[in-house]
């Protein structure tokens, strides 16, 4: 297995809208996937990308995500060195697919694939 890329970090905030406000208006980071009712937002500056997720917020903390080509072939790439699923594959409101797992100092690392939806 060989991820494609980093897609993008993902940090929890209390005031959702409060937040997308700020890193769009405040650091101008471009808007490119916003689910309001899930409280979602993937935000753009340059390569990078931050996803907010409305919540109890937790600094220091955050998740790693990674979009793999094949998400049940990572899965069991992972089940072949042991690794345990913290959340089992499964499909979300934004279409995409995603499982989590923790890596060996305790940070969840989310990989996901499309699942046949388009990027946006």
């Amino acid at each position: 297995m060989k991820v494609r890329a980093l897609y993008f970090v993902e940090i929890t905030v209390t005031d959702w809208a409060l937040a997308v406000a700020w890193y769009k208006d405040m650091l101008g980071m471009e808007p490119v996937h916003l689910v309001e009712a899930d409280q979602f937002a993937l935000l753009r500056a340059g390569p990078a990308q931050l996803a907010l997720k409305g919540g109890e917020a937790m600094p220091g903390t955050m998740q790693l995500t990674f979009e793999v080509e094949d998400l049940e072939r990572a899965a069991a790439h992972l089940a072949t060195w042991g690794v345990m699923l913290e959340s089992p594959l499964q499909a979300s409101a934004e279409g995409y697919r995603d499982l989590v797992v923790r890596d060996p100092d305790g940070y969840r690392v989310c990989l996901f694939d499309w699942g046949g939806a388009s990027a946006v």
